[in-house]
């Protein structure tokens, strides 16, 4: 029996190739402060910064339902979070969180595109990506809220993960390697 095979497209100029990518390496850091001002609410701010060398980025070129993908260089996700959760009533907690997200190329760089771009008349085009764009598909505002019902000790009915940690200062640094794509175009 054979093996299954993909036959992605590849860049411009490459159709059928399959591109090699480099693995992603990234770094992240986080800082927060968590609050129960009440025994009904809590509170936690939280400041977050990832960088990410040699991400990957897929793209899908015009006229294919296929995709390849695409060392993008140096990406920055930075941002701030906060969250309120209140239990009004025995059982019942309620959580809203927003966050607040830049999401950054760090390089200059050429990226295929399905779009055509000035200079180029027919498919595939590159189109020129600036230090400093942002991310396509990466939401820069998220709001979220949730509502859960506590049925019995030990089990939750609502619209949202159940949620617990301890009151305090938190900051964690941690490193993490990336071998399949973040972002999408």
């Amino acid at each position: 029996m054979r093996r299954p095979q993909c036959d992605l497209p590849g860049p411009p100029g490459r159709r059928g190739a399959r591109p090699s990518t480099q693995r992603g390496h990234g770094s992240q850091l986080r800082a927060g402060l968590r609050a129960r001002p009440t025994s009904w609410l809590d509170g936690e701010l939280a400041l977050f910064r990832a960088d990410v060398s040699d991400d990957i980025f897929s793209v899908s070129p015009t006229g294919t339902t296929g995709l390849f993908f695409q060392n993008v260089g140096g990406t920055r996700r930075q941002g701030v979070e906060v969250s309120l959760a209140s239990r009004p009533a025995a059982g019942l907690e309620a959580r809203l969180s927003y966050t607040y997200t830049e999401a950054t190329f760090r390089d200059n760089l050429e990226l295929a595109t399905p779009r055509l771009t000035a200079g180029c008349a027919a498919s595939p085009c590159t189109q020129t990506v600036r230090a400093g764009n942002d991310l396509p598909l990466v939401p820069r505002h998220r709001l979220n809220a949730s509502l859960d019902y506590r049925l019995a000790p030990g089990s939750a009915s609502g619209s949202g993960p159940p949620t617990s940690g301890p009151s305090g200062f938190a900051v964690t640094r941690g490193t993490s390697s990336a071998s399949s794509p973040t972002t999408s175009s």
